[in-house]
Order: structure tokens, then C-alpha cells, then sequence
């Protein structure tokens, strides 16, 4: 079996993303998406970046754009942000372009005074959960407790509420306090 060596030269540019960077992040980054789409998101992201609200960073070589990053600051806390879209065409990500993205899109952030960086992966998702530790990025303790309704029905497992104003024009429900000790502890729930 022949072996051959390969020494490959090329330049990296990290950016902010353009609006001409669509049609190739579509290819690149997004096929399972349409031009129009990842457009739309693009022109989106470009507005919001306008008011310092979301920074898209592109990966281009050669004069294509092959890898991307978004952080997006928290509506509720703008030192806070979150960071995801992280994707690199695969032949590039041996290169590292996905660490050097991470890096200059932390850096990005730090420059325009976020002070921490968020991102919200499901637990299937191990590979990307490993990277980002590798990154740097610590494991929060939380848990998301969700409720899902069929359209506009509750569950059939939820009791309706009993006693509410027929004319609907206000919810009210009717109780009656019979004892009250104050000796018993207080809680939350």
C-alpha cells in the first residue's frame, strides 16, 4: 500500500456574516434547509446585529464560506448570551475551524460586554455537549419541567376548573376556608 503526504496551505478569514454568504451557508452549513430560508434567517440576524442584539460570524476560505456561529444576547439579561449554529462543512472541522469560531465568537462577545455564554443542548446530543466542554463550558444544574396541551384542550388528566362566571366575562372560583393553623409550616407549593 502507497502512502502520500499532502501539505495543504490556506488562508482562514473570520467575519461577521453578509447577506451574500446565504446561498453557500445553504450549502454548506444548512442543506437541510432552502436558499430562501436560510435568507430570511440571515436578514433577520443582520437587522438584529444593527441593534447589537445578535453577531453571525462566518468561516470563509478560498472565497467560500464553509463554517458559521451565532450568539444571540438575552432579551431579559444583555450581559448574557446564547450561542449556537455552531457548523463547519466536514472536511474543515480536522482544521480546527470550529474551535477558532468558539474562540473569536467568545472573544467577540467579551469585546461587546457579555459576560457569559449559554448554550441549551438536548442529552442525545453527547458529541456537542463534549466539544463545548473541551471549550470550556460547565454543565448547569437545571431541570425543565414542560406541559403540553392538545390544541386548545387541556390534558384529559387535568381537572377543569369548577365555578367560574358563566357570562365569561370574568374567571372566579369559589372556596371556603374552614380552619386555619399558624402553627404549620409555609411552603411554596
Amino acid at each position: 500500500m502507497m502512502s502520500q503526504e499532502l501539505e495543504l496551505h490556506g488562508t482562514l478569514q473570520l467575519r461577521s456574516a453578509a447577506l451574500e454568504d446565504a446561498e453557500e451557508l445553504q450549502t454548506y452549513c444548512f442543506p437541510d434547509q432552502s436558499v430562501q430560508e436560510v435568507t430570511d434567517h440571515l436578514a433577520e440576524d443582520l437587522e438584529k446585529r444593527n441593534r447589537d442584539e445578535v453577531y453571525r460570524i462566518v468561516a470563509e476560505t478560498g472565497g467560500h464560506s464553509i463554517g458559521q456561529v451565532r450568539i444571540e444576547r438575552s432579551v431579559l439579561e444583555n450581559t448574557t448570551a446564547t450561542i449556537g449554529d455552531l457548523k463547519v462543512l466536514a472536511p474543515f472541522r480536522a482544521f480546527g475551524v470550529s474551535t477558532m469560531l468558539i474562540e473569536y465568537a467568545e472573544q467577540l462577545a467579551k469585546d461587546n460586554g457579555v459576560q457569559s455564554l449559554e448554550i441549551e443542548l438536548s442529552v442525545s446530543e453527547r458529541s456537542v455537549i463534549e466539544a463545548y466542554r473541551k471549550w470550556g463550558y460547565k454543565e448547569r444544574q437545571t431541570v425543565v419541567l414542560e406541559k403540553f396541551f392538545n390544541g386548545t384542550q387541556m390534558d384529559e388528566d387535568t381537572d377543569p376548573i369548577e365555578g367560574t362566571d358563566q357570562d365569561g366575562d370574568a374567571d372566579q372560583i369559589e372556596f371556603e376556608v374552614n380552619e386555619f393553623n399558624t402553627d404549620e409550616e409555609v411552603t411554596d407549593v
